[in-house]
């Protein structure tokens, strides 16, 4: 592996250490990196659990997200801003592409962790009640996964 190659892969997670304990109002910041780190680890074959729960944990508005959990962060006044709308631009800050669309890697994270087990415990209160029976965000069953 190149120097160049090892570089970009220390980023994502040199700017995690950097935007982790900023406050919920850097939510969008935060989900955009642990989003770049994720997909980085798993095109390495590699799925960390805890990583991708604190990802799943960050409040976005996203077709796969609890109407509830959505509504408790909007009415917690420390977590009203942090809500994530997908798309904003941080690159200019963090030099990684603008993330659009996380399905594709949510779906691959669920399946990896429990595609065939029923320990969603960790993570129930932010996914829709049909993407925790077996549905993915698009309404295919986890068979299709």
């Amino acid at each position: 592996m190149g120097d160049r190659s090892r570089r970009a892969g220390r980023h994502p997670g040199a700017l995690w250490q950097f935007v982790e304990p900023l406050i919920p109002a850097f939510n969008p910041l935060k989900a955009q990196v642990l989003y770049h780190q994720l997909d980085l680890d798993r095109s390495r074959g590699t799925y960390d659990r805890k990583r991708f729960q604190k990802y799943i944990e960050i409040p976005r508005n996203v077709s796969y997200a609890e109407p509830k959990f959505l509504e408790r962060c909007r009415k917690d006044q420390s977590l009203q801003e942090g809500i994530v709308s997908l798309g904003q631009d941080f690159t200019g800050v963090t030099l990684l592409p603008t993330v659009t669309q996380d399905e594709p890697l949510v779906v691959d994270y669920l399946a990896q962790f429990f595609g065939d087990a029923k320990d969603t415990a960790l993570i129930l209160h932010v996914l829709r009640s049909d993407v925790r029976r077996g549905q993915d965000p698009a309404g295919r069953a986890r068979a299709t996964w």
